[in-house]
């Protein structure tokens, strides 16, 4: 499995997977544009042998779009699933990852501030007519449920709640898998889906 995020301002993944690679998608994806060679490898590997294209918080590179498609075909070849946080959407390399992607997760905090913020967004897109999830994390506030429902029956997508994940932020990604594992399966099950 490949995760990998479009190399934004906060770099999140890389602080997630608790290791980064030499480069992020948009950086690689502006050197495949311009035909440079990429030496020192794609990825790095995490723990469960997990590979991560996630780098340093990155605030100029914009990537490419026609590289960040190369990418992104070629590592569905490669992986049998690869996952990409896809930012904000406000960058080429995340619109073009979006326009690539197969099923969209739209995940948010579990909070009314993400989901009034959320909705705003949403509503600026119309439905992508591929499957769209919504996911909302549990930071230790309560989730307004009904609130979250609602915008999943805007955008016709499931919603599913994933649990914190303690593991996570102490970078043991075996545990944080098994912490939110009911969650992954609904998530794998809805993937699975034609």
């Amino acid at each position: 499995m490949l995760v990998c995020d479009t190399g934004g301002p906060t770099a999140g993944l890389a602080v997630y997977a608790g290791v980064q690679s030499a480069r992020t998608l948009a950086d690689t994806a502006e050197r495949v544009a311009a035909g440079e060679p990429l030496g020192g490898g794609l990825f790095a590997q995490a723990d469960g042998g997990l590979r991560v294209i996630a780098g340093d918080p990155q605030f100029t590179v914009a990537g490419e779009k026609e590289g960040v498609r190369r990418l992104l075909h070629d590592a569905r070849l490669v992986h049998g699933l690869t996952v990409l946080d896809g930012g904000t959407l406000a960058r080429s390399s995340e619109q073009a990852a979006l326009g690539l992607a197969t099923h969209v997760a739209w995940v948010l905090p579990a909070s009314e501030s993400a989901l009034q913020r959320a909705r705003r967004v949403l509503s600026r897109l119309a439905p992508l007519g591929r499957p769209e999830l919504i996911v909302a994390r549990a930071e230790g506030r309560k989730a307004p449920i009904d609130a979250l429902g609602d915008l999943a029956d805007e955008r016709r997508a499931p919603l599913i709640l994933m649990p914190h994940l303690s593991a996570l932020a102490e970078h043991r990604i075996a545990d944080a898998c098994c912490e939110a594992a009911l969650t992954l399966q609904a998530i794998a099950g809805l993937l699975q889906r034609p």
